[in-house]
């Protein structure tokens, strides 16, 4: 019916977008490295000069604090199952998977 001709809508624009892709991934690629490469340590440099060194230090003392709590292993199962169940979910309404 109507939900069969969507997903199948749905597929053949998703497949026409990955085809038109691929010949620039190349250059998404080259422009990633180069934003990893360069851009990010003139970032973090920029940071630290910009930032002045006392309120720097006491803000990484807070953040070491932060980083020595707890942790609930409940609430990570709970958020990976919803990014699992969410997979799957849109797996199925793309037709990626079938019954």
């Amino acid at each position: 019916g109507d939900r069969a001709a969507h997903e199948n809508d749905l597929v053949a624009v998703l497949g026409r977008q990955v085809r038109q892709q691929r010949g620039n991934d190349f250059d998404h690629l080259a422009l990633g490295l180069l934003d990893d490469a360069v851009l990010i340590p003139i970032g973090i440099w920029l940071f630290r000069k910009w930032v002045p060194a006392d309120i720097y230090a006491r803000n990484l003392a807070l953040a070491q604090a932060a980083g020595s709590r707890p942790v609930s292993k409940v609430a990570a199962g709970v958020i990976i199952a919803l990014w699992i169940g969410t997979a799957f979910w849109l797996g199925w309404a793309t037709g990626l998977i079938q019954n």
